[in-house]
């Protein structure tokens, strides 16, 4: 039925869908529907509206249980997008590393310093460094639990040893190295 109404309503010409489905957002968010607030200000493509719904309340949307369709929508962003809004790259490493791609997310952090290095600070950007240190620490904690050091392995009684005999090295900017 709602497929029916969207067909009805693309064909009219004299509707704004941009404003209904900032609307059905705003309405969604009134009475507690998350995730659809979400789609509809993402069809409406209101970036900042979409911002303050992912991060809406004290955990972001993409921790809620919806990492894949905000992975989804991430991902159909240009490049130029997330430059503009750098906490999107950020945004993406987190999914990413939601979804088990843990590999892909080191480069999209590195491309979030590099936008961050070119902006004046401002208000948007205020968080993202420590948001991108977060992930970091995150992706230790993954390294270490697949090495088996969080996992009952008892043979390294440290991570820096665990990391230096996997890898050779004891640094975190090696840990690419240790997902192969």
């Amino acid at each position: 039925f709602g497929d029916l109404l969207r067909k009805r309503l693309l064909q009219a010409k004299n509707y704004d869908v941009k404003r209904l489905n900032l609307n059905a957002s705003r309405w969604f968010e009134d009475n507690g529907f998350a995730l659809e607030a979400f789609q509809h200000a993402a069809a409406a493509e209101d970036i900042n509206r979409v911002l303050l719904l992912v991060d809406a309340g004290h955990t972001p949307l993409y921790l809620r249980g919806y990492a894949v369709p905000v992975l989804r929508w991430l991902q159909s962003l240009s490049p130029e997008t997330k430059d503009a809004h750098p906490i999107l790259w950020v945004m993406t490493a987190w999914t990413l590393w939601i979804t088990h791609q843990s590999i892909k997310v080191e480069p999209i952090l590195q491309q979030a310093e590099s936008v961050l290095a070119q902006r004046p600070h401002d208000d948007e950007t205020g968080l993202t460094p420590g948001r991108i240190a977060a992930m970091r620490a995150m992706l230790w904690a993954t390294l270490f639990m697949r090495r088996g050091f969080l996992c009952g392995d008892r043979s390294n009684p440290s991570g820096q040893t665990a990391l230096k005999k996997r890898c050779g090295q004891s640094t975190w900017r090696s840990w690419k190295s240790c997902w192969k």
